[in-house]
């Protein structure tokens, strides 16, 4: 299936295994104390089996390089990053907020998009503002939705997957927490990459 893996010509999506998952989860996770207001104040990250507090002194390139670190260990090319929770909940839980830690951007909707040398924020109007203040513009290109020649998520994808395959003839491997996802996503995916890939292979 789509989610475990659909190895198209052109894209695989790979659910990465649970060490995998664990890994990038760690590096990812913005964690919250219950004695404390504001979550962003206390960001535990893994180092090997210790688990150490640190302040919001963490850069986005420290963030972006823990987790090209296991993209490149699991062979996997981009890594999705979505707002949501596995209920789809319309408060997110601390646990989940992934996004949030990754990218500095604490509005409630937006996706975060990494690859071995880009990362790019999804949002729209309602955060314009909020994510380029809150965004390293050194490392994070804002994805401004719904504005002319912005591309969709799928429609960026779309474009990189026909790039990478044109110039590899492999598919591009593309990781993501599959209990995050809406099924309609998985769909959408899904009907958008056959249409590149009938254009592509022929």
């Amino acid at each position: 299936t789509l989610w475990c893996c659909s190895y198209h010509p052109i894209v695989c999506f790979s659910t990465p295994g649970c060490n995998m998952r664990t890994a990038i989860r760690s590096s990812i996770t913005l964690l919250s104390s219950s004695i404390t207001n504001n979550p962003s104040q206390l960001l535990l990250r893994r180092h090997g089996n210790n688990m150490t507090t640190s302040s919001t002194n963490i850069t986005a390139g420290d963030k972006l390089e823990s987790l090209r670190k296991h993209l490149q260990s699991s062979n996997i090319d981009a890594y999705l990053v979505p707002s949501d929770d596995p209920h789809l909940s319309e408060y997110t839980p601390d646990a989940y907020k992934r996004r949030a830690f990754l990218t500095n951007f604490h509005g409630s909707a937006g996706t975060a998009l990494v690859t071995h040398d880009r990362a790019l924020l999804w949002t729209d109007s309602r955060y314009f503002n909020e994510a380029k203040m809150s965004l390293d513009s050194q490392h994070w290109v804002l994805m401004k939705s719904g504005q002319p020649k912005v591309p969709t998520l799928i429609e960026w994808l779309k474009e990189e997957a026909s790039k990478h395959y044109t110039a590899t003839e492999m598919p591009l491997r593309i990781g993501m927490d599959p209990y995050v996802h809406a099924a309609s996503f998985a769909k959408e995916c899904k009907e958008a990459f056959h249409k590149v890939e009938e254009h592509v292979t022929g």
